[in-house]
Order: structure tokens, then C-alpha cells, then sequence
């Protein structure tokens, strides 16, 4: 399923930002590179993502950092030690 903007919140505004994003996607799928490049302009370098993910029966929770965030892609990093 592809990222869509009501999925991503950003509750924190200054040098870095924090997002909060739920998803039904599996973790796996959202911190694959280019899940979030329809939110490139709203995203940073160093921005924290905390990510909710309600894909199976057991909900999970993945805290994101953002290593890149350009028109021609975006990646990030998976820092909670949840498994994908």
C-alpha cells in the first residue's frame, strides 16, 4: 500500500521535526526507500518518525529517522530494534 499524506502528522516544528505516521503497512514496507517521497518537502535530515503499524493482529511500533529526503528520493533508518 502506498503512503498516503493523512498518514503523517508533524507535532514537533524546529531544526528537526518530529512526525508521528500509522499505517496498515507492514514495517518492512514503510521504511523501504522512497515509502514517504510524496512527503519529501515536509521531511528533513535527522526528522524522527514514530511509526504505528496495525498490519496483522499484533500492532507494532518503529521509531524512523530520516537519512535522506529529496525530490529524487527518501530513505530512512528503523532505530526501535522492532523487527521488520
Amino acid at each position: 500500500m502506498a503512503y498516503a499524506a493523512s498518514e503523517l502528522d508533524t507535532i514537533q516544528f524546529g531544526q528537526r521535526k518530529i512526525h508521528l505516521h500509522t499505517s496498515a503497512d507492514d514495517l518492512s514496507t514503510v521504511i523501504a526507500a522512497d515509502y514517504f517521497i510524496s512527503a519529501y518537502e515536509r521531511l528533513g535530515v535527522g526528522d524522527i518518525i514514530f511509526s504505528s503499524h496495525q498490519a496483522s493482529a499484533a500492532s507494532r511500533v518503529g521509531t524512523l529517522v530520516v537519512l535522506t529526503s529529496a525530490v529524487g528520493g527518501v530513505t530512512v533508518t528503523n532505530l526501535s530494534g522492532v523487527a521488520e
